[in-house]
This record gives C-alpha cells, sequence and structure tokens, in this order.
C-alpha cells in the first residue's frame, strides 16, 4: 500500500470556506519574525486574503504558530475563519515551495480565537513533516540536481523525463512510518527514503523550478490504498505521472510515465480514482473531478507520443549509417521504445519490415529531402 498521510487537528467543530486570491504588500504587515519554528508576533491585516498570504509565508519558514488579527466584520465563525486562512495559504502560487507541496508538508492544525469589539485575533497552530533545516536541505538537493541535469533549455517532454528518471532511480520507497520525514520530499532525498507523497512533493518541486505546469493529485491507488500521483503539462494537456509506481525500475520499464485518462493502468486490473475533495476545502481537499479542476489541467485521453523524425531513429537529430545498423536490428529483435519503431516506419504503414530498410538505404545513398516528419 502506497501511503498517504494527513491529519487535522481542529479546534471545536471548525468548517472550511474559501475567499478571493490573497495579495499584501510588505507595507499592509507587521514585521515577520527572523527566526524559523518559533512563535509568531501578532500581525493585523485587513482582509482575510491577505492574512492568508501572510501565514502561507509562515508556513514555508515551518513557524508552528502564527497569530494574526483582523477586523471583527468578516461574517466568519471563529472555526471558519482560522480555516480559512489556512485553506488559503495552501492555493497554488506557482511558486515550487508552496501550492500542492506546502499543502502535503502540513501534518494537522488546528488553534485558538479571540474577539474583541473591533478585532479578531486567531492563533493558528500548525505541525509539518519536516523543520526548516530540513527543508534547506531540499532546496540545496533539488537545486544541485537540477544544475547536473543541463536541461534550462530544453522542451518540457525532456525536463519531465529528466526529473521522473532521476526521481525513480535515486528516490527510495520507505515502509517505516514511524518517522514524519517518510511523508516528505525530504525523506526521499535525505536517503532515508518516503512514500508517495514524497514521490509526489519531489517531482512537483523540480517541475515547478524548470517552469513546468505541474500538481500532486491525491486519492487511492491501484490497490486501494491512499495514494498521491502527478500531472504535468506539455502542450497545453495534461499528462499522469507515477514515480513510485515506477521507482527502481529502469527508464524502459516505466508504466507510469505520461500516460493519459484511458491508459494510466493499462498494466494492472486496478486503478487510480482521484479524490472528490470536500466543496469546503478546495485547497486542502481538491475535488480532482470537478468541472472546474478539470477545465483548467485538461487530461489528455491517451500517454504522450514523443515527436521523431522519421529515420532518425537512435534520436540524435541526424538521419545517418547508425539508423541504419539500428534499423537492421529492429527488424530481427524489435524496439524498445515506440518512438524507435515510430522513426523506423519509413512507409508509414505501421509495421517496420525489409522495404523501410531498402528506403533509407535508398534515402542515404542518395542524401535527398523528403522524409516525413511528426
Amino acid at each position: 500500500m502506497k501511503l498517504l498521510k494527513r491529519s487535522f487537528i481542529i479546534a471545536a467543530a471548525l468548517t472550511l470556506f474559501v475567499g478571493a486570491a490573497p495579495v499584501y504588500s510588505a507595507a499592509e504587515k507587521a514585521a515577520v519574525p527572523a527566526s524559523a519554528g518559533t512563535k509568531a508576533d501578532s500581525s493585523y491585516f485587513e482582509t482575510v486574503d491577505k492574512a492568508a498570504v501572510y501565514v502561507r509565508e509562515q508556513m514555508t519558514l515551518r513557524n508552528t504558530e502564527v497569530v494574526v488579527s483582523l477586523p471583527n466584520d468578516t461574517g466568519l465563525s471563529g472555526g471558519t475563519l482560522l480555516n480559512t486562512i489556512v485553506d488559503l495559504a495552501c492555493k497554488e502560487t506557482g511558486k515550487s515551495n508552496e501550492g500542492d507541496y506546502l499543502r502535503l508538508s502540513l501534518k494537522n492544525h488546528g488553534g485558538w480565537i479571540s474577539r474583541s469589539e473591533n478585532t479578531v485575533t486567531i492563533g493558528i497552530k500548525l505541525g509539518y513533516f519536516t523543520n526548516a533545516s530540513q527543508e534547506a536541505e531540499v532546496g540545496r538537493k533539488i537545486s544541485s540536481a537540477l544544475a547536473s541535469f543541463k536541461i534550462s533549455d530544453k522542451s518540457s517532454y525532456e525536463k519531465i523525463k529528466a526529473v521522473y528518471e532521476y526521481v525513480t532511480a535515486n528516490v527510495a520507497y520507505s515502509h517505516d512510518l514511524n518517522k514524519d520525514v517518510t511523508f516528505s520530499a525530504y525523506g526521499g532525498l535525505s536517503g532515508d527514503g518516503c512514500v508517495c507523497q514524497g514521490y509526489a512533493q519531489i517531482i512537483y518541486r523540480m517541475l515547478r523550478e524548470l517552469n513546468v505546469p505541474v500538481r500532486i493529485i491525491c486519492g487511492t491507488g491501484v490497490g486501494g490504498g491512499t495514494h498521491a500521483w502527478n500531472i504535468a503539462e506539455i502542450d497545453g494537456k495534461y499528462y499522469y505521472l507515477d514515480a513510485t509506481y515506477d521507482a527502481g525500475t529502469q527508464s524502459l520499464n516505466h508504466k507510469y510515465f505520461l500516460k493519459g485518462k484511458n491508459d494510466f493502468d493499462s498494466f494492472t486490473a486496478g486503478k487510480h480514482t482521484p479524490s472528490k475533495g470536500k466543496a469546503d476545502l478546495p485547497n486542502i481537499e481538491p475535488d480532482y473531478t470537478s468541472d472546474s479542476f478539470c477545465s483548467l489541467y485538461p487530461i489528455s485521453d491517451t500517454a504522450y507520443v514523443q515527436p521523431y523524425m522519421v529515420g532518425d531513429i537512435d534520436g540524435d537529430g541526424l538521419v545517418d549509417s547508425f539508423d541504419e545498423i539500428k534499423l537492421r536490428s529492429g527488424i530481427i529483435y524489435g524496439f524498445k521504445k515506440q518512438v524507435e519503431h515510430n522513426a523506423a516506419d519509413i512507409n508509414g504503414d505501421g509495421a517496420v519490415k525489409v522495404n523501410d530498410l531498402v528506403m533509407l538505404q535508398s534515402y542515404l545513398l542518395r542524401r535527398s529531402a523528403g522524409l516525413r516528419t511528426e
């Protein structure tokens, strides 16, 4: 079972509602505590949205208590107000250490509320799977890995492939559910190992750093247990990724890489089932099946097909004698990659046979143009 762990310790029957996207300027908030993991001084904000941005900032520092004050005219009950702020703090921002990454970093939350005639003060207590120093190490390890890839100018496909191959080859799965770090990106990157949410967080963080749109999807996995995986965008469509299930396998054997709705679970009798979330928890517990989510993140029906040039079977950008050798071998032994088969199908009839070899040899002799590309 691939476990996803998250709990909420909420004070006195709290429910959550959402507000508008938060924005604040530096002049609109009180000083932020310099040290991480400590109790924050109370900061006053005119709106819930601006308070949520401040709380998000404190969460990224892994502060365990944040105190904010607001006008006592929000129209929300105490518990609802507290949860609204935390929910908005987990909203997608495009930053790699916020949004889904921050949401899955949160172990629990609760707090207290006090009111005066004109002001309501909320003390938010936050629990995390990691501390500030561990998160700093995550940042360093991710920066180092991405620098080694040398793919900042590559296509989205090449970026996703490089990240996925790195994670599946280097991150170990852990069955030690007694450690908090098991449920974090830090566990996976430090060598301790992690469960699915750690894998999903690493994929999310790396792809965000590479400017590839990505989300973490929570729900149940093929075995029916709680699970987390990713979707990433290429050319306007999103594709499924499940690095947990592909961990420890070679890239040629990846079964859950850039798949669509119709073939994500083609290798198993079970299926991934995205959570329907809760209507009043759209950021902490999203409904991944809702019309609004699906319109923002349209999932392809089928797996991504890598672009290729006919005849360039080895994918080096050239059509040469090395491709002829690979085509000869492919006719006898078959191809390990679909993209190689596609490039070797010179006449476009869906099969790779001797007549494709003859056409490639003729091309190499003539060096003439005219090979189709897709």
